[in-house]
């Protein structure tokens, strides 16, 4: 139990350190507010200006957490299948969460691959030490327990997917997705909006979106098609 608490708190350091480093780069002033002790975790979690990937990170600390606490089932003896359940069962939801209102950034579908890699190196098991490449590690998961889609691209089919039930109602949530707001763009590159990632991942302006998530069926073939586009880590060659 000590061993999980030293482990937990290293994690939380892990993204104090984070934070300190996007304050420092991005020159803002960071803290809107400190958020008070977290009575799961114990620790303080500070919030700032991007809320999305605030929520983000909070949810990677908590599964993190969550596959540390499950460590002695990792190393039973018990088949990977039943292994590979519990995981997407327990922790894959924690970190998945509320996922429908991120805003995807690069480093942020960079953290989402590392952690499902990590964890899956942690089920088989599979050592970095053996330099195993990630497509080889995902090839003996479908080996035993079939075809997985992979966190990421869970993540773009329920964003994806929010994004169609919201266009298909009239709510406030389609006025505040779809509204305009009078004034002026900032000066410089513009800050990364939540409709972005829809844009990117569909190849469709905002008007091919609203006409195309009216219809619910072409819609369901469109999120599942999308979400799995370029889903995995670009590979680097040694070369």
């Amino acid at each position: 139990m000590g061993m999980q608490s030293l482990n937990f708190a290293r994690t939380l350091e892990h993204y104090n350190k984070q934070f300190t480093q996007l304050k420092q780069r991005k020159s803002l002033a960071l803290f809107s507010r400190i958020a008070g002790p977290d009575r799961q975790t114990g620790g303080f979690f500070q919030s700032f200006w991007n809320g999305s990937e605030f929520r983000e990170v909070q949810s990677h600390a908590l599964a993190t957490a969550a596959f540390a606490k499950l460590g002695k089932i990792w190393k039973s003896s018990i088949s990977f299948k039943a292994k590979h359940k519990l995981f997407r069962s327990l922790v894959s939801s924690i970190l998945t969460y509320g996922c429908e209102t991120w805003t995807l950034l690069a480093d942020t579908e960079r953290r989402i691959q590392v952690f499902e890699n990590k964890c899956l190196r942690k089920l088989l098991p599979i050592s970095y030490k053996d330099q195993v490449t990630n497509e080889s590690v995902r090839e003996v998961v479908v080996a035993y327990v079939g075809p997985q889609e992979p966190l990421l691209a869970t993540v773009k089919r329920r964003k994806l997917a929010w994004f169609g039930h919201v266009t298909r109602h009239d709510s406030l949530s389609k006025t505040i997705l779809q509204g305009l707001v009078e004034g002026k763009r900032r000066r410089g590159r513009q800050k990364k909006a939540w409709c972005d990632n829809i844009k990117e991942w569909t190849g469709m302006a905002m008007y091919e979106l609203v006409r195309s998530a009216s219809d619910r069926d072409a819609w369901r073939q469109k999120t599942a098609s999308s979400a799995l586009r370029s889903s995995r880590r670009p590979h680097r060659s040694r070369d």
